[in-house]
């Protein structure tokens, strides 16, 4: 189930290469690739005045760094913003909070444990609300996750006791979440 995280999605390199070859010759500078003597690849520049308004391109490359969707995650772009503002408020790496969300549910939003623990983060009705909607699952769960984190000081302890409510020294789930979490990088 693990998939890889691959960097920047292909539709954003492609765009990001048309951009900077806007940004080339936006400022001035226009560059070609010409076969050279030997067919030797050679690159030619040469400055000229810009003229074009890089205004567009400014804002083109905002966002895209703004919007860091990556298809390789199986959550929507919504879901993704949602984890990836939950991660930086909680000190929680992206890839442990895919790999913790990975190993409880598979991705899946709707699932609900023999247990009653449900939706993306599996959360314990016990202790969290039943109504959550797939965003606050996520926010509670990595929020969660993040004071464990913080009160253990071991990943392997925390994520044992985000399982079970406590630290018993057994590593099977953090095992699962980590081996999990490498899969989806440094994320």
């Amino acid at each position: 189930m693990g998939r890889k995280r691959r960097g920047i999605p292909a539709a954003a390199i492609l765009v990001l290469t048309v951009l900077a070859c806007q940004a080339i010759w936006c400022c001035g500078i226009v560059a070609m690739i010409a076969p050279g003597p030997g067919e030797d690849t050679v690159l030619v520049s040469t400055t000229v005045p810009p003229q074009l308004d890089c205004t567009a391109l400014v804002e083109a490359v905002e966002t895209i760094q703004a919007d860091p969707y990556d298809e390789s995650i199986p959550l929507d772009r919504e879901l993704q913003t949602a984890l990836r503002e939950t991660c930086a408020a909680n000190d929680v790496p992206l890839s442990l909070a895919l790999g913790l969300i990975e190993v409880e549910s598979g991705f899946d939003p709707e699932i609900v444990s023999p247990k009653g623990a449900y939706g993306l983060c599996q959360l314990n009705p016990k202790y969290f609300p039943t109504d959550l909607s797939p965003s606050e699952n996520i926010a509670a769960g990595i929020g969660w996750l993040g004071e464990l984190l913080e009160q253990h000081e071991d990943t392997a302890a925390a994520l044992r006791a985000y399982d079970l409510g406590h630290d018993d020294g057994d590593r099977k789930f953090a095992d699962a979440v980590l081996a999990a979490a490498g899969e989806w990088g440094a994320g």
